[in-house]
């Protein structure tokens, strides 16, 4: 039996990943067709305020030329949260006589039992599984839906790249390129129409910190934002917190007559002006956000959970090439109090000199348990 393929996302904007994965599907043998279902609103995260019609023009724009492939503007038409099922049973009525499947990675088989109506899109569509992450964890995504619905994952090996929306969307605010995470035509057309612009504190940062450490900066919120997500915590908290962590890192505490200065390492100094200039300058009211970006260097002893992910993002966003990163970003994978215990005893041990006492307070507090 032909198959028809559904692959639905925000698709905001499309990534040349997106492209891929849509190739790969439309190349599977006896697929008819790919139909690519652009959201109108996602049940599972926030929109980022893009107008739909500009999604669907650079649907257009990357998907024009190629074969097998078919944009369904269904969700968007009925303007609210379309839930999967939903759409499902809306192509198995126009495609009776086909199979119909749904494609997905890791992440979303992970937690498929979550979604509405699971049973009906588990016995109504095939899923077809890219297989993207870590093996033990698709491993163990495939068993728990097979063993639950009693049906068989179609499994795609996949080459694939960490190309995200996200990443597009924050390295333009940030000012940096982005010509290899999307299609030319999709990065003129973001230019053009002047789309995911930063706010008043990502203008602030594109002025005082350089490339360098901008492009540190974007790894450190698509890190954190990926961690709020696993965490459960407000995407936006994190965001402006890991935005805002760095503002001070080339600036001199001597230009800042309000700042209260005491004796501290240099590499520590950045912390204490970043929260102050915060406050006082950018009006960030937000108390857990000022503490976060007042730490995120040492630690500190009893942080609440928004400053351990700003902290942990600092130190295993993607940019970061220091022996033993690899090791802690897979703790923090597979368990995230781990790998910032772990995190915390690094820090501490790497310290030859300078070592700060909120740093001291932190190890024991963490790694020995002395409260």
């Amino acid at each position: 039996m032909n198959k028809i393929v559904i692959f639905g996302g925000s698709f905001d904007p499309i990534t040349k990943e997106h492209i891929n994965v849509i190739k790969a599907l439309a190349l599977i043998p006896d697929v008819e067709k790919v139909i690519v279902v652009p959201t109108y609103k996602p049940p599972h995260k926030k929109a980022s305020g893009t107008f739909y019609k500009h999604k669907v023009e650079m649907l257009n724009l990357a998907l024009k030329d190629m074969q097998k492939v078919e944009i369904s503007l269904f969700e968007i038409e009925l303007k609210r949260v379309v839930y999967s099922w939903e759409t499902i049973k809306h192509f198995k009525e126009i495609y009776p006589s086909f199979q119909i499947c749904f494609a997905m990675g890791t992440d979303m088989l992970d937690i498929f039992s979550s979604w509405k109506n699971p049973e009906y899109i588990a016995q109504n569509a095939t899923i077809i599984l890219f297989n993207r992450d870590d093996k033990e964890k698709t491993k163990r995504a495939i068993l728990n839906f097979e063993n639950t619905y009693n049906k068989k994952v179609l499994v795609q090996e996949y080459n694939s790249t960490s190309i995200s929306s996200t990443e597009i969307r924050v390295k333009n605010m940030l000012n940096l390129p982005i010509d290899d995470l999307a299609d030319s035509k999709v990065v003129e057309y973001i230019k053009q129409k002047n789309l995911y612009l930063g706010d008043r504190f990502y203008y602030y940062i594109n002025q005082v910190l350089p490339e360098k450490r901008r492009r540190h900066t974007a790894g450190v919120i698509i890190a954190g934002l990926g961690l709020a997500k696993r965490l459960k915590l407000d995407s936006r908290q994190v965001e402006i917190a890991c935005l805002l962590h760095d503002n001070a890192k080339y600036l001199n505490y001597k230009d800042y007559k309000g700042f209260a200065y005491q004796e501290m390492p240099k590499n520590v100094v950045h912390q204490f002006l970043g929260e102050y200039i915060a406050r006082e300058q950018l009006g960030v009211i937000d108390e857990q956000i000022l503490v976060a970006i007042k730490y995120h260097t040492t630690g500190r002893k009893d942080m609440s959970l928004l400053e351990k992910v700003v902290f942990m993002a600092d130190i295993i966003e993607s940019g970061r090439t220091f022996n033993g990163v690899e090791r802690l970003r897979a703790l923090t994978e597979q368990d995230f109090n781990l790998g910032f215990k772990e995190s915390v005893k690094d820090l501490l041990e790497s310290l030859s000199e300078d070592k700060y006492y909120l740093t001291i307070q932190a190890y024991n507090y963490y790694v020995k348990g002395e409260l």
